[in-house]
Parts: structure tokens; C-alpha cells; sequence
């Protein structure tokens, strides 16, 4: 209840046995705020006891918990839907939005940019800007404590095919000298890749920019 009031996520780990496995993923299909578990394979383990008691493939538990939640947390989101179809709408509908976000409590926005980022991931391709994040980018930007989790869902995303749009528009929305600082890092992997000429052009640029902007 802490951490979802404090829009955090929770992410428990566990390693020994089948029985340990089984009851994290228990916890994680009736928790919202566990939207992943860390755990250790059999196939990675070193130790042949460990690979003959951890033999529980979770994928199942996943996929169930992962739909549970989704389902729930339409029935749990009451009038913050409408705010969160705004915030994945036009640039100016999200704009209209924003007097909103800022009113929104630290667990209403936890909920908000839960549900953005959701949607963000479940596109799965991003050559062009996912629906929602230019939403996630105002909860980011008035609601600071989303910045570092913001800056992480960026890191996530494959820079093969990724497009221009990623690298900009940060400025008013991270702020926070670690997020900005760790913002900075993941250009500067985009800027060191090679199979994406374009993104390390202009990623090289946006470290500039921020970097006059800090200064």
C-alpha cells in the first residue's frame, strides 16, 4: 500500500525452490503494484540441486496475472479513465489535460502513469511515437518522481528501428538531475550504436542540448 501510494512498483525476487516461486507469483497475480518478479531459471542455474527444485515455469503465471490485473484495473480506474483517454489523444487534448495531472494525487498519478505506460509497452513498435506517451511526459513532468521511470521505459526500447522522435522534447519534462543524468546515459548508448544511423545523429545532438540547458 506504501509504494502504490507512492506510485512505485514493486518488484519482489526470489530464487530456491519450486514452492518459493510459486508463491511470488501468488503475490504478484493479487498485488497491483508487482507488475514483475526476478527470479532464477532453472536452465541459468549453477547448482544441480537448485535446477531440480526450481522447475516451475512462471510464463503461465504471467500472462494470468498480467490479464487480471489488465481487467481490473479498468474496473478500478472510475473517473481517471477519461483523464487517460486525453492524455492518449491529440497533442491538444493532452494539453487541455494537463490542469488535471497537476491536481492529481501521488496515488491517482501512480494509477495514471501505470495505465500510459501499459499502453505504451503493449505497442510494441516505436518508429513513430507510441499513443500515450506524450502523456506520460506531462504525469512526468508535474509529478517528478515518474521521471526516473519515464527515463527507464525509454531504456527498454530496441534502437534498431526506434525513431527521431525519442530523443526530443525532454526538457520540460525531465527535470530532476538524476533522471536527466541517467536521460543522458541512455543517449549516449543510442549515440554509440551503429544500426541505427539517424538516432545516433541526432542523439549526439539532444546530449548537447541538454547538456547547454543544465548549464
Amino acid at each position: 500500500d506504501y509504494a502504490q501510494h507512492r506510485g512505485r512498483s514493486v518488484v519482489p525476487h526470489c530464487w530456491k525452490t519450486g514452492i518459493s516461486l510459486s508463491a511470488t507469483a501468488h503475490l504478484a497475480f493479487v498485488t497491483p503494484g508487482i507488475r514483475f518478479i526476478e527470479y532464477l531459471p532453472p536452465q541459468l542455474c549453477i547448482e544441480k540441486l537448485r535446477r531440480e527444485l526450481a522447475t516451475e515455469d512462471l510464463r503461465p503465471y504471467v500472462f494470468v496475472a498480467r490479464d487480471k490485473r489488465l481487467l481490473a484495473s479498468v474496473a478500478d480506474l472510475g473517473n481517471l479513465e477519461t483523464l487517460i483517454s486525453k492524455l492518449c489523444g491529440t497533442k491538444i487534448q493532452i494539453r487541455q489535460a494537463e490542469s488535471d495531472v497537476k491536481e492529481l494525487t501521488a496515488a491517482d498519478a501512480g494509477i495514471v502513469f501505470n495505465a500510459l505506460r501499459e499502453r505504451v509497452v503493449r505497442v510494441g513498435r516505436f518508429e513513430t511515437a507510441p499513443q500515450g506517451i506524450d502523456g506520460l511526459t506531462i504525469v512526468a513532468k508535474h509529478h517528478p518522481h515518474f521521471q526516473g521511470e519515464l527515463v527507464a521505459l525509454l531504456e527498454t526500447f530496441e534502437p534498431t528501428k526506434l525513431g527521431l522522435w525519442v530523443v526530443k522534447g525532454w526538457n520540460e519534462s525531465i527535470t530532476e538531475s538524476q533522471a536527466r543524468g541517467k536521460l543522458i546515459e541512455v543517449l549516449r548508448g543510442w549515440a554509440g550504436q551503429n544500426d541505427n544511423k539517424l538516432l545516433s545523429s541526432a542523439a549526439r545532438s539532444a546530449i548537447e542540448t541538454l547538456k547547454h540547458v543544465a548549464n
